[in-house]
């Protein structure tokens, strides 16, 4: 596969492409924003790993218009790494987050969980439309009143999993291994931080889901609905 790796610190491109390398990876740096947008849009990569402080540019806004013209997962590197600068980096699109240094064997485990090849639940339930909110799962689409919803290939996967199994409470231990295929220290965290921001997208209103259900210490699930216009 093909990594792009968007860091204006020399040492630290090397240091990734030393970690992936190894599995098969065919690793590519940038040293500023304007040259990885370019590496986008030209070599096409199959994950990206993007630095949040860069001198001619915040990864943050890079990630926007990289969202727009492809759907690589992306990673953001950086020092920060408190919950609003998450849900700062859930908000640009981003699919996960991970502190610099990276740590070698958990940045090769969540290189491998984004890449792997998603088995995607098959029939009707790969399809949700109320009328307010529609959901085609193998097409990645979701449009919110005829709107289109700009997900991550990551919040695809969960509302994906959540949606295919409609009505079914699935426990954070069974949606972290969906997103991610092994638990981590900040997992159920990150989770919640995941099911917050798809509710600021998809819900009426974020604050009293009718959508994304929870119950408490235990998970989540999808509640759907016979017709919901407003």
């Amino acid at each position: 596969m093909r990594i792009l790796v968007i860091d204006d610190d020399a040492s630290l491109i090397q240091v990734v492409r030393q970690y992936l390398e190894p599995d098969g990876h065919i690793v590519q740096g940038a040293q500023s924003a304007l040259d990885g947008f370019g590496l986008i849009l030209s070599w096409h990569p199959d994950l990206i790993l993007l630095d949040i402080l860069m001198p001619d540019m915040d990864g943050r806004r890079l990630c926007e218009p990289a969202r727009r013209v492809t759907q690589a997962p992306i990673i953001f590197l950086t020092g920060l790494a408190s919950e609003a600068d998450i849900v700062s980096a859930l908000g640009a699109g981003a699919d996960e987050f991970l502190a610099k240094p990276p740590r070698s064997r958990e940045l090769r485990a969540r290189v491998r969980a984004l890449l792997r090849q998603e088995q995607s639940p098959s029939g009707a339930r790969d399809y949700y439309d109320d009328g307010y909110l529609a959901i085609d799962i193998p097409a990645q689409r979701v449009t919110k009143q005829g709107q289109r919803v700009d997900l991550s290939p990551l919040e695809h996967r969960l509302l994906a999993y959540l949606v295919a199994r409609r009505g079914e409470l699935a426990p954070h231990r069974q949606l972290i291994e969906a997103m991610w295929g092994k638990a981590r220290d900040n997992s159920v965290t990150m989770l919640h931080l995941y099911v917050r921001h798809l509710r600021s997208l998809l819900e009426p209103e974020p604050s009293e889901p009718r959508y994304l259900l929870n119950r408490f210490g235990e998970g989540y699930w999808f509640e759907p609905h016979d017709s919901l216009k407003s």
